[in-house]
């Protein structure tokens, strides 16, 4: 006859029991239920220490919310750096190779107006040395050549230099007192003749009495 299931189970757990004494000691102690109640004084200091680390872990949220705000904005102004360093560093390229240009045209500009510039001065100091007051009978047919010369000359370069290098602004002969100007140009430039003619004219009444004469005197010869 068999014995019964309970009496073989507690067969085994005696034999498993004298085997290692110290499993049935640890079996028994988890088999054994917890009766201990909580006090008020581990309720309350379980409930700080929940508090303590809820508080923890705020403080670290906003720490980390404030970092990834930081963050947000570093990135968000080196976008902008990047942006604007590359827009204004194309600005600045082009505006440089246009000083450039500008620079290097208002040196030849410079150079044309100082060439200009002197060449009108001998023309101003040529014409300036004209008196016509000064001149003498003998020398006048010469000092009015001369002059002539001058003014055609003065006049040429003056003409080049007007549509090469001044402005409208800058023209005389587009200011009010230009008509008056020209009109008192062009009598003196008569009053120049006149006064060639003068001198001239009794030259050639001289050499018509010399020519009459030798006329006569060669039809007078038999």
């Amino acid at each position: 006859m068999q014995p019964p299931t309970s009496s073989r189970y507690a067969s085994k757990l005696n034999v498993s029991l004298a085997a290692d004494p110290a499993r049935g000691v640890e079996v028994s102690e988890e088999a054994a239920p917890s009766d201990a109640a909580l006090t008020p004084e581990q309720l309350a200091s379980d409930v700080q220490r929940t508090q303590e680390k809820l508080a923890a872990l705020k403080r670290e949220q906003e720490h980390l919310e404030r970092r990834k705000r930081e963050l947000e904005d570093l990135a968000r102004r080196q976008s902008e750096v990047e942006t604007n360093t590359s827009d204004l560093t194309e600005r600045l390229t082009r505006a440089l190779v246009v000083l450039q240009q500008q620079c290097l045209d208002a040196r030849r500009r410079a150079e044309q107006l100082e060439q200009a510039g002197g060449s009108l001065q001998r023309h101003l100091d040529g014409l300036q040395g004209i008196d016509v007051s000064a001149w003498s009978q003998s020398d006048a047919p010469r000092e009015l050549t001369r002059a002539l010369g001058l003014l055609d000359a003065a006049r040429a370069d003056y003409d080049g230099v007007r549509a090469r290098l001044l402005n409208d602004e800058t023209d005389p002969e587009t200011s009010p007192t230009a008509a008056g100007a020209r009109g008192e140009s062009e009598r003196t430039f008569v009053g120049w003749l006149q006064a060639g003619f003068a001198f001239t004219l009794p030259l050639l009444v001289v050499c018509l009495l010399i020519l009459l004469a030798l006329v006569f005197r060669s039809s007078s010869t038999p």
